[in-house]
């Protein structure tokens, strides 16, 4: 079994932070963009979207991305969503 390397997340911004601001309600546009502003100052910030990418995750600000805009990726990389 191959475990990815997941190291990088311990020098994330939101470290600290309360991670349920990561995970607000799709509509809840305000939080999406605290959480978003957390992003923009992360030094690991395109790990983390990647990380998103390639494991799928359905859920939460991910590396600056909310769930519609990394659906919105996929679906533009001709990707099947599976969740």
């Amino acid at each position: 079994m191959n475990v990815p390397d997941l190291t990088w997340r311990d020098l994330g911004a939101c470290q600290g932070a309360d991670l349920t601001l990561f995970y607000p309600e799709p509509d809840d546009r305000r939080s999406i963009r605290l959480a978003k502003a957390i992003c923009t100052t992360c030094d690991v910030q395109e790990r983390c979207r990647s990380h998103a990418m390639d494991a799928r995750e359905p859920a939460g600000v991910w590396g600056g991305t909310d769930e519609r805009e990394r659906r919105r990726i996929w679906r533009s990389q001709g990707r099947r969503l599976r969740y």
